[in-house]
């Protein structure tokens, strides 16, 4: 059953959305001073997680019903798209200036159209091809080519956009199936269980440094993309 789309309910929360992320953005590249990427993508995921997970205790519904789902495929290309987006957009942050790294992420709805043309077989009409194209140029012109921004670490954010487009994308054939919170379950499991992964694999490298500050910024990473 397609999914019903409240244009009134849809606008102000992506608004919203928006606005966490680019506060997440802030507390990630502040946050990138005490602790590792990977540690911060860890406790990012595992705060959401304990988030959901309290959410879902208030329902007072059992919470084995959201682990119920048939479209496992989507839910591999979302949660896995998904955290390697967020990959990219934290290592961005940290090999970048904030405004160029934040950039190159949002530029994620351009790619959008064609993951779908691709992935899904479905044609882009000939008017948008105009504007993805004058989006690209819009892009390149505010990025400034020659001013350093075009190094290899600007793939990394790029790269979590093409990521980020292939998720939503995902998340689109999922709402056909699967509630939002089945789909943000599996989404933050996979993303504690890959970083948690990586993590014990750079547990010899750790440099976390823990004070009220530093913690401050981790908790504010976690409220803020759950937000998102």
């Amino acid at each position: 059953m397609k999914p019903h789309i409240n244009l009134k309910k849809l606008i102000p929360i992506m608004l919203l959305a928006d606005l966490m992320i680019a506060l997440q953005g802030a507390s990630v590249k502040l946050a990138a001073e005490y602790f590792s990427s990977n540690f911060l993508v860890f406790i990012r995921f595992g705060l959401n997680l304990v988030f959901l997970l309290v959410w879902l205790g208030c329902k007072r519904k059992p919470i084995k019903h959201t682990f119920y789902t048939t479209a496992w495929k989507y839910h591999a290309i979302r949660s896995l798209g998904g955290v390697g987006a967020i990959y990219g957009c934290y290592l961005g942050l940290v090999y970048l200036p904030i405004s160029p790294a934040t950039l190159l992420f949002f530029s994620f709805p351009v790619f959008t159209p064609l993951v779908t043309r691709i992935w899904l077989k479905i044609e882009i009409q000939p008017r948008l091809w105009w504007g993805l194209g004058m989006t690209f140029l819009g892009l390149v012109f505010v990025l400034k080519p020659g001013a350093g921004v075009f190094d290899f670490h600007a793939f990394i954010p790029l790269a979590g956009a093409v990521l980020a487009a292939t998720a939503g994308v995902a998340v689109r054939k999922l709402h056909y199936t699967d509630s939002t919170n089945t789909i943000l379950l599996y989404f933050f499991m996979t993303g504690v269980g890959v970083a948690g992964i990586l993590q014990l694999f750079q547990i010899h490298l750790m440099h976390e440094v823990f004070h009220t500050k530093s913690v401050i910024l981790l908790l504010l990473v976690g409220v803020f993309s759950t937000g998102f």
